[in-house]
C-alpha cells in the first residue's frame, strides 16, 4: 500500500495554522474582555471619588452655614442690649393747660405698674428716667414761671423723697394717689420739658442748689382766702405764682 507523504504533511501544517489562528483569537477576545472591565472599574472608582468630593463639599457648606448663623444671632444679641442700654427718650406731645393747686398728703401708697426702669439720680444734665421725671413735674407745675419757681418743684420732690413720711423714690413721689394735679388731670402725660426746665435741674443736681429751706407742699396762690395748706402747713415763701410749706 502506497503512502502519501506530502498530503499528510499539509494537512498537519493546515491543523497548526488552524490552531495557532483559534489561539491568537482566544487571547485577542480575552485582551478585549480584559481591557472592558478595566474601564468599568475605573468608571466606578471615578464614580465613587466624584461622592467623596461632593460630599466634602456639602459638609462644608453646612459648616459655613452654620458659623454665618452663629454671627448673626451674635449680632442680634449686641444690637439688643446696646438698644436696652440706650437712654430713654421723651415723648413729642405738648399741651398748654393752667395748674391748680397740690392736694394733702395721704398715708397710704397705691401700687403702679412700673413702665420704665428705674435709676438713682446721678450728677449732670443727662435723660435718665429719674431725671426726666423731675424735669417733666417742673414743666407740668411751673410753666411760665423762672428757673428759679421750676427748681423749687424740683427740690419739693427730693426733699419729699427724703421723707421718711413720702416714698422714697422719685416716681413713687410723683405718682403718689392725689398729690400733684398734673399727674391727677393728664397734663404730666402731655407736657415737654423745655429747656428753662432742664436748667433748673442743672441747678439742683450740679450746682446742688437748695434754697426751698424743705419745703414739702406748694400751691398756687389765691386771693388771700384760705386753704388747707395755709390753715394746716407752716407757710415758708412765696416764688413766682406758688406758696410753699412745711
Amino acid at each position: 500500500m502506497r503512502s502519501y507523504p506530502i498530503q499528510n504533511q499539509g494537512i498537519l501544517s493546515w491543523e497548526r495554522s488552524a490552531g495557532r489562528q483559534r489561539r491568537t483569537q482566544t487571547g485577542n477576545a480575552r485582551a478585549i474582555l480584559s481591557r472592558e472591565a478595566g474601564s468599568r472599574s475605573l468608571r466606578v472608582a471615578y464614580a465613587k471619588k466624584k461622592r467623596r468630593i461632593r460630599k466634602r463639599r456639602l459638609r462644608a457648606a453646612r459648616r459655613a452655614a452654620v458659623i454665618l448663623a452663629a454671627i448673626l444671632v451674635l449680632a442680634a444679641i449686641i444690637c439688643k442690649i446696646l438698644a436696652i442700654e440706650e437712654p430713654v427718650e421723651a415723648p413729642k406731645e405738648m399741651q398748654q393747660e393752667t395748674e391748680a393747686g397740690e392736694l394733702p398728703h395721704k398715708a397710704t401708697e397705691p401700687e403702679r405698674v412700673q413702665q420704665e426702669p428705674i435709676q438713682e439720680i446721678r450728677s449732670g444734665a443727662g435723660n435718665s428716667y429719674n431725671e426726666y421725671l423731675l424735669a417733666r413735674i417742673a414743666m407740668a407745675e411751673a410753666e411760665g414761671e423762672s428757673i428759679e419757681g421750676k427748681a423749687m418743684v424740683i427740690r419739693v420732690v427730693l426733699n419729699r423723697k427724703e421723707s421718711s413720711a413720702f416714698p422714697d423714690t422719685i416716681e413713687g413721689v410723683i405718682f403718689e394717689d392725689g398729690q400733684f394735679t398734673p399727674v391727677e388731670n393728664g397734663r404730666f402725660e402731655r407736657v415737654e420739658p423745655d429747656a428753662e426746665c432742664w436748667a433748673a435741674l442743672n441747678m439742683v443736681l450740679i450746682d446742688e442748689w437748695d434754697e426751698s429751706e424743705g419745703a414739702l407742699y406748694f400751691e398756687a396762690i389765691y386771693n388771700g382766702e384760705e386753704t388747707w395748706h395755709s390753715e394746716n402747713l407752716e407757710y415758708i415763701k412765696t416764688v413766682g405764682n406758688h406758696n410753699f410749706y412745711r
